[in-house]
């Protein structure tokens, strides 16, 4: 039987979505770039808009795929103010963007001042370098982080077990897996280094084989951090930064192309456990379910997160938790045996005990509302989306001072971690993935140095 309130709410989102996207890709045609707000534009359509439709229009029809729902009258009328939420941060967000982005080529061609740059640094070997020697960092960090186990793939065997801290073996080299991500950054540098400078001959071997290496590490690095979003979203970073250095002039014929392939990488994330199993035990063991259910079943915890939030919000059981995963996100890239104190628990470690108790292994994310309400309460659904919205036009300012490709590297870095964080939403967990561009910026410092050029 068809439940009416939940088949109008899942229609509500359906037209809030279509609405998001229409807006986000009538911007990015007219100034014919993919800057990051239109990132994080497309992924709020998805997140607030056709995924709540599609998981509400099961639960309509009964289905029942959320960890935490409460469909009583209080209930519905929670996650219809939800629904009022989510509409209601979008223009925040956008408007504190505006007011903190500097607006200096939105009437411009954006895109013939990246290729001019381009252009003028075709034979620069800064990008190339840099990536080098990132990747190098990265691959020592690697090593290093894994070595507890033995090796990189006994690691990886025991990743899921790691990820939920259930290891087997102490490991005084677990603060290494913040180097180690630096192997992503070098990625996209040697990537865009490729695009840029098109190589031939034994030039063209050594960018390929670089390129090769760092992806190669890449995948290892996600591997092993047992990350399954994480790797739809690089894949969608790898699609912007193609589409940043384009051949053609008009971006317009390249969206239908990019969006196939972010459809394929989303079904390799829903495939991800099946890869990562065998990889393991050299047994193919994919999901029985059809495509639809096993998006549903990966991003559920973003409308019980949501739920159980406002519940707890309204009835004053919630604990604020900004100033703990403040501190968190200041300290947490330090070895836990330096420091003086012992941290609080995470959003997502509070959030995975009230929902799933506190004996649950693993942890449950929040997304950008739900982590607002666990910081601030009902107000941070406005304050959270609005200071998101002005640190995307903080990165977007400095991302413009430079339209070459040196910049690319961390383009594709912050197009990831913005992304991530509309689903997967933690200021601790969004400092440290950006601390990839902090490391790739002290070795492209070194290298100019070296160099004796301008950085």
């Amino acid at each position: 039987m068809v439940q009416t309130p939940l088949f109008l709410l899942a229609v509500l989102y359906a037209v809030a979505g279509s609405c998001y996207l229409a807006g986000t890709l009538r911007e990015i045609l007219d100034i014919n770039d993919l800057p990051l707000i239109c990132c994080v534009r497309l992924m709020y359509a998805f997140v607030y808009g056709f995924l709540p439709c599609l998981i509400f229009w099961k639960e309509a029809s009964g289905e029942r795929n959320l960890a935490w729902y409460d469909y009583s009258a209080d209930g519905l009328f929670h996650l219809y103010f939800l629904f009022f939420f989510s509409v209601l941060a979008y223009p925040l967000l956008l408007l504190f963007y505006r007011a903190v982005h500097r607006d200096g080529l939105a009437r411009e061609d954006a895109h013939r001042a990246v290729r001019e740059a381009d252009l003028r640094c075709r034979e620069d070997r800064h990008v190339l370098l840099c990536g080098a020697v990132t990747l190098a960092v990265g691959l020592v960090s690697l090593l290093l982080w894994t070595r507890a186990y033995g090796s990189v793939y006994q690691f990886i065997l025991n990743a899921s077990a790691i990820r939920s801290g259930k290891g087997s073996v102490s490991n005084p080299f677990a603060f290494m897996k913040y180097l180690a991500k630096a192997v992503e950054i070098a990625a996209f540098a040697l990537l865009a280094a490729f695009l840029v400078n098109r190589p031939r001959g034994w030039d063209r071997v050594l960018h390929l084989a670089l390129l090769a290496l760092a992806g190669w590490a890449a995948v290892l690095y996600l591997l092993a951090s047992d990350g399954r979003t994480v790797i739809a979203m690089s894949a969608l970073a790898v699609i912007v930064l193609l589409l940043r250095h384009r051949r053609g002039e008009q971006i317009g014929g390249y969206l239908t192309a990019a969006a196939l392939a972010a459809a394929a990488a989303l079904v390799l994330t829903m495939s991800a456990d099946a890869f990562t199993r065998y990889f393991r035990t050299g047994v193919w063991a994919a999901r029985g379910t059809g495509i639809l259910d096993a998006i549903v079943d990966e991003f559920q915890f973003v409308y019980s997160a949501q739920g159980y939030a406002i519940q707890a919000a309204l009835s004053g059981s919630l604990e604020l938790k900004f100033l703990d995963d403040l501190l968190i996100a200041v300290t947490r890239w330090i070895p836990s045996r330096f420091l003086p104190i012992s941290l609080p628990d995470t959003v997502w470690a509070y959030n995975t005990a009230n929902i799933y108790g506190s004996s649950a292994s693993g942890t449950s994310p929040t997304d950008l509302l739900s982590t607002g309400i666990y910081y601030f309460g009902l107000a941070g659904v406005v304050i959270w989306p609005a200071v998101f919205g002005a640190a995307v036009g903080l990165m977007q300012n400095l991302l413009d001072r430079d339209r070459s490709y040196r910049v690319s590297p961390y383009y594709a870095l912050l197009v990831g971690a913005c992304i991530h964080a509309v689903s997967h939403n933690q200021l601790s967990s969004f400092v440290l993935a950006l601390f990839p561009a902090f490391l790739y910026y002290l070795v492209s410092r070194c290298v100019a140095w070296l160099r004796r050029e301008d950085p």
